[in-house]
């Protein structure tokens, strides 16, 4: 009685065929092939998803911190836009609502990220003494426009308000 060695031994026609990779490793061949390449393409798109979402929101954030900058600096200029006439005869603080509109269109004029408002509005308002500046931009989609093509892009809109002081705060 001689023993056989596995080697040796018939394949069992039941069992899913082993083949070799031509480097002595044993492939199974029991119709797995590419899943992990599916596995891995989805989870490659999701986080490329995932991120471009999160690169999208983190632009809305910096456009939006910006344009509040922009607007509170230009609300403070108008502010600044006091009647100089009017204070010397009587000491009121009255706001001279031309020179308090250009100073700040000047302010926003000279602000390095003027790129990204769309449009801006200033009103002056006598019965408050109040300098409001209304900012909008729009910030456009980058690694979501693949995804999301034919979307409007993401509108951010800010108001500051400002009015003169006299008097408060100081040394």
């Amino acid at each position: 009685m001689t023993k056989r060695r596995a080697a040796d031994a018939e394949p069992d026609p039941e069992a899913p065929a082993v083949t070799g990779d031509g480097a002595g490793h044993q492939i199974d061949d029991d119709g797995q092939r590419g899943t992990v390449t599916l596995w891995v393409l989805y989870w490659s798109l999701s986080v490329l998803f995932i991120s471009g979402f999160g690169l999208d929101l983190w632009r809305g954030v910096s456009v939006r911190r910006s344009l509040v900058e922009q607007a509170e600096a230009a609300a403070s200029a108008g502010a600044n836009a006091v009647d100089a006439d009017t204070f010397r005869l009587t000491g009121e603080v009255v706001i001279d609502p031309g020179l308090a509109d250009d100073m700040a269109r000047a302010n926003l004029r000279a602000q390095g990220d003027a790129d990204l408002v769309d449009s801006a509005r200033i009103t002056v308002d006598p019965a408050t003494q109040e300098v409001a500046v209304t900012l909008e931009g729009d910030v456009d989609f980058t690694l979501v426009k693949v995804f999301l093509s034919g979307e409007a892009p993401l509108r951010v809109g800010v108001t500051a308000r400002a009015a003169p002081r006299i008097g408060e705060g100081g040394p």
